[in-house]
């Protein structure tokens, strides 16, 4: 995982990163931790917040890298944790 970001969801997710860290989108890679680049817990919550609660803050912690969450959400589709 030494390559940027390529595609769907880890794309989203770096750029999301990228605002919430205040760096350009191009340093965010697939391996990297939210929290060990830099990330907060409150950055964190507000994340989830724009990802429409797809996930929890829980969650986040356990998935911390851009692959690992990217990989969750992905395997939960479109629709998950969106309500009806």
């Amino acid at each position: 995982m030494t390559g940027g970001v390529e595609y769907g969801y880890e794309r989203r997710l770096a750029a999301l990163w990228a605002e919430a860290l205040g760096v350009p989108v191009e340093r965010i890679r697939p391996g990297d931790n939210f929290f060990a680049i830099g990330g907060t817990s409150r950055a964190a919550a507000r994340l989830v917040v724009a990802l429409e609660r797809r996930l929890s803050v829980a969650e986040f912690a356990r998935t911390p890298t851009l692959a690992q969450m990217a990989d969750l959400l992905e395997r939960r589709g479109p629709d998950a944790g969106q309500r009806k």
